[in-house]
């Protein structure tokens, strides 16, 4: 899935794919935006990668995303079990993150 907004000197880029498992290794190492080079978050069900939620209560073993209202409705980098974040700064900011259990890679590049 893919999908983008542009502005004046702003944009996003959302996209969402499914691989085969054995494959999420080889696209970490073969990345063209350097995963393999990146430092990267993993994500386990004691730290798990969740969405924020106002008046909540956070449990700093977790990290969160906050659901900007320019997501598309299909992505959600949600990660309760096995998976990776990694997050990029160079060229577009960029946030990717796998989640191992469902094989589902999220990417979302921010421009300006």
């Amino acid at each position: 899935m893919y999908y983008q907004w542009n502005g004046l000197f702003t944009g996003e880029t959302y996209i969402k794919f499914r691989m085969p498992g054995n494959d999420l290794a080889t696209f970490i190492t073969n990345s063209t935006i350097g995963l393999s080079q990146g430092k990267s978050d993993a994500f386990t069900p004691g730290h798990q990668h969740l969405p924020y939620r106002e008046n909540s209560q956070l449990d700093m073993n977790h990290s969160y995303y906050i659901k900007s209202r320019m997501f598309p409705d299909w992505y959600s980098p949600t990660i309760t079990n096995r998976g990776k974040g990694f997050i990029l700064w160079q060229g577009p900011n960029s946030e990717v993150y796998i989640d191992e259990d469902s094989s589902t890679v999220y990417l979302r590049s921010i421009k300006g």
